[in-house]
């Protein structure tokens, strides 16, 4: 504010993503958000103040019941197609997922983003060449120099088995894997 301003003029106001703003912006002063847990109410008001708050009452709709989470319709949630399974025991035993196959924390989100795109990545090369091999079958050798704790080396592994050792007839017979790293 400049000098003499008293914070009540129009141009104080902040914006309707809180940070101040010189004009008039959309005029949005507030929203409201309501979900089977709850309705979050955001307030924007001119004294360069937001409010954020979440009552636990029930939304009530145009018929007079009420939402719960058996009658959310869900049919938009698809499940993801990945290469590995979230809830894998390795990336259990690795510190990187739980039972239910989350994240143990934030770091590990990324390491099981990192682990399912090299996957991604390298099966579908495996793929290639399988489907383009002339051999009946071979086996797949895997060497990982620098593997640290392995994260990448076990999902690949993991991959390869799951994908062509549990299947009849599959063009690779064996899955070798090798991680190599100097640190003790």
């Amino acid at each position: 504010m400049g000098k003499g301003d008293n914070g009540n003029d129009a141009s104080n106001l902040i914006s309707e993503w809180g940070a101040p703003s010189n004009n008039q912006g959309l005029g949005l002063f507030g929203g409201e958000l309501s979900t089977t847990q709850g309705i979050y109410k955001l307030t924007l008001v001119p004294t360069n103040k937001a409010g954020f708050f979440k009552t636990k009452q029930k939304i009530h709709v145009s018929n007079g019941g009420s939402i719960t989470k058996a009658s959310v319709d869900l049919s938009h949630d698809k499940q993801k197609n990945v290469p590995l399974s979230p809830s894998s025991l390795f990336l259990q035993k690795l510190g990187v997922t739980n039972a239910d196959g989350k994240p143990v924390n934030g770091g590990m989100s990324s390491k099981l983003k990192q682990c399912q795109k090299f996957v991604e990545i390298v099966g579908n090369l495996v793929d290639n060449y399988v489907t383009t091999s002339s051999s009946n079958q071979t086996t797949a050798r895997v060497t990982d120099m620098g593997c640290g704790r392995g994260y990448l080396t076990f999902s690949l592994h993991s991959y390869l088995t799951t994908k062509y050792l549990s299947v009849e007839n599959a063009r690779i017979s064996s899955v070798s894997t090798q991680g190599i790293d100097r640190r003790p």
